[in-house]
C-alpha cells in the first residue's frame, strides 16, 4: 500500500465511523502498521494472496506490532472488574474481602517500571525480557 493511500485512509477514517474505542484503536493501528511490515508480508505471503490466520506463526513482527498497538492504544481503558476473595494489604492499604477492583489498563501499559520507554511505540519490546509483576496478585 502506498503511503499516499495510507494517509488518505487514516485522515478519512473518522469520517467513515464514529470515534468508538475500536475505531480509535484501528486509527492508531493503521498509522503504526505502515512501517516495516511489508517486508515480512512480502516474504511470507508474497503477492499471490492475502494473509490468513495460518500465516501468523510465520509473521512474528506483524504479531508483535499488533500486540504493541493494543498496549500503546488499547481499545478499552478499563479492565474487567475483579473481586477480592480475602482481605489483603498492599503498600500499607487494606483492601477488604469482596471489594471490586478495576484495572486501569493505560496505567499499567504506560508504567515505566513495567515497560521501558512506555510512551514509545516499540514492537520489539515483545522480544525483550518480560517482568511478571501482575501474575496471580504478586
Amino acid at each position: 500500500m502506498a503511503l499516499q493511500q495510507l494517509n488518505l485512509i487514516c485522515f478519512n477514517l473518522p469520517a467513515l465511523n464514529s470515534e468508538t474505542q475500536t475505531s480509535t484503536t484501528l486509527w492508531w493501528a493503521l498509522g503504526l502498521l505502515a512501517v516495516h511490515l511489508e517486508v515480512e508480508l512480502d516474504r511470507v505471503v508474497r503477492h499471490d494472496r492475502l494473509p490468513t490466520h495460518d500465516d501468523e506463526h510465520d509473521l512474528p513482527y506483524v504479531r508483535a506490532v499488533i500486540k504493541e498497538v493494543l498496549r500503546f492504544r488499547p481499545p478499552g481503558q478499563l479492565g474487567a472488574p475483579h473481586y477480592t476473595t480475602e482481605s489483603v494489604s498492599i503498600a500499607g492499604y487494606t483492601i477488604p474481602k469482596d471489594t471490586m477492583l478495576i484495572l486501569i489498563v493505560c496505567g499499567v501499559n504506560h508504567n515505566s517500571e513495567l515497560n521501558a520507554n512506555p510512551d514509545v511505540f516499540w514492537p520489539s519490546r515483545r522480544n525483550a525480557p518480560c517482568r511478571e509483576k501482575f501474575v496471580r496478585g504478586r
